[in-house]
């Protein structure tokens, strides 16, 4: 048996930039159904940071017809040595191909592919995410299920034996201690680690025998953690006031370094907001913007948009809704041999 697929260039206008993905395309009514092994075994041939399965509903919209435009797409995410609950360029990379954003042509592998529709919702591991036509061509934007914890620990309350590794430079170190945990949701996890210059960034460096697991409170310990890396850019601060703070960032988690994490971008738009660090406003301020820039050092360049809301009527505050933006290209399209179950 085999499955159309495409691979797609997220959170970048131009092929060969951004953070790569395998797009697998599972037809209606596939039987016997895709089994989570297979899935597994198609994501570690892939061999990307993540594979997304795109579950197509029965029958393809004619042109004409009334299509509901909160058509719901069921969507698996995989890694190469795990499912996820959540990750944000396969999200943007489905909702893209779900709109009908990547202008693909009728061809032997897709022959019906999805028409232009401004809304839809992709029912992911997560919860349902709804997503929407951004206002530039081919941008999609996603309503990101999230419950945002900040965990008690940083690196720096843990005791002298405990298995993590710093950076060898001391001011990266530093700043890895002194890092907060916080998790986009259940599962999702970054350290959030501020440098304070471009230089800096460049620096950090894998750290494979590190792991993060022992900072995650009790009943948060599952999943995946990375460390996130991140400046202001320094040209930020006499930029437009109604304008999105702006960021440049890296994902690392031992010897991966992830071109574009949606999730980790996420989760820190999500921490500076509920701290006080807002995109221009006032401290305070209902909602904030950021733009981060991520991939440079690698050579595939990405731009990741978050919005996100806030509630401040607590003590504490609380993110009422998040939202990921990005667009992306098609580079391949083909068919795969579904693996023995």
């Amino acid at each position: 048996m085999r499955l159309p697929f495409l691979t797609l260039d997220v959170f970048t206008d131009t092929p060969y930039e951004g953070n790569p993905l395998g797009v697998v395309l599972v037809p209606a009514g596939l039987s016997p159904a895709l089994a989570s092994t297979q899935k597994q075994a198609i994501a570690r041939e892939f061999n990307l940071s993540e594979t997304v399965f795109v579950h197509l509903p029965a029958q393809p919209a004619a042109p004409g017809d009334d299509e509901d435009s909160a058509a719901a797409v069921p969507i698996d995410i995989f890694m190469t040595t795990a499912e996820l609950p959540f990750a944000g360029h396969p999200t943007i990379g489905a909702a893209c191909f779900v709109l009908g954003l990547l202008n693909l042509a009728p061809s032997a592998t897709l022959p019906h592919p999805p028409r232009t529709r401004p809304t839809a919702t992709l029912l992911a591991k997560a919860g349902p995410i709804p997503i929407t036509a951004g206002p530039a061509a081919g941008f999609a934007l996603a309503s990101i299920p999230h419950n945002v914890h900040i965990h008690a620990r940083t690196p720096a309350a843990l005791p002298p034996d405990a298995n993590i590794a710093f950076n060898p430079h001391p001011d990266i170190a530093a700043a890895e201690r002194a890092a907060a945990v916080v998790s986009i949701v259940r599962g999702m996890s970054f350290l959030l680690v501020r440098l304070p210059s471009l230089d800096l960034l460049a620096q950090a460096c894998f750290l494979p025998e590190a792991t993060l697991q022992g900072l995650l409170d009790p009943d948060w310990a599952v999943g995946f953690v990375g460390r996130f890396y991140y400046v202001v850019t320094p040209s930020d601060v006499d930029a437009d006031r109604d304008a999105p703070l702006t960021i440049r960032a890296r994902m690392m988690e031992e010897s991966l370094e992830d071109p574009a994490t949606g999730s980790a971008s996420c989760a820190l738009a999500s921490y500076l907001a509920l701290t006080g660090t807002v995109a221009r406003g006032a401290i305070g301020a209902p909602s904030a913007s950021y733009e981060i820039t991520q991939g440079v050092e690698m050579g595939r360049r990405s731009v990741i948009r978050v919005d996100v809301g806030v509630d401040r009527s607590g003590e504490e505050g609380k993110i009422t809704s998040v939202q990921l933006g990005g667009q992306a290209v098609l580079v391949m399209e083909g068919t795969l041999e579904v693996p023995p179950v």
